[in-house]
C-alpha cells in the first residue's frame, strides 16, 4: 500500500479528533488493508530517536504546535534509528555489552533510557 495512502488515513483519523500538536498514529499494514491500531496525541517514546536525528524533536515540535509557532523545514542529520531490547530475565543490575561494536562508526552514537 503506498505511502501517501496510509498518510492520509492517519491524516482523517487525526482531523476527527482535533485538537493540537503531534499525533502519533499506528495503522498495521496487511497486503491491501490497513487496521488501524492507536493514536498517541503526544510525543511517543520510539520518536526518541528524534532527539538526535534531526534539528527538531518531537518534543520541539509538540510545543511548537501548542504554541502556534512555525515549523519550517525540518533537517534531518542522518539515517537514524531505534529499538526495543527485550531482556529475557528480570534483574535490578542489567548491563549491555557490545554497544561500541553497535554504533562503532564514526558519527554513530546511542541512547539507552
Amino acid at each position: 500500500m503506498p505511502l501517501n495512502v496510509r498518510q492520509e488515513i492517519a491524516r482523517k483519523v487525526v482531523l476527527a479528533l482535533g485538537g493540537y500538536g503531534l499525533f502519533g498514529v499506528e495503522l498495521f499494514v496487511c497486503g491491501d488493508e490497513v487496521i488501524f491500531s492507536e493514536v498517541s496525541p503526544r510525543p511517543h517514546d520510539t520518536g526518541m530517536v528524534t532527539l538526535i536525528s534531526q534539528d527538531l524533536s518531537e518534543f520541539a515540535l509538540h510545543v511548537r504546535a501548542f504554541l502556534g509557532l512555525p515549523v519550517g523545514g525540518i533537517r534531518q542529520y542522518g539515517p537514524a534509528a531505534s529499538a526495543v531490547i527485550l531482556p529475557q530475565l528480570t534483574s535490578q543490575n542489567v548491563t549491555f555489552d557490545n554497544v561500541q561494536n553497535a554504533v562503532g562508526g564514526r558519527f554513530a552514537d546511542s541512547f539507552i533510557w
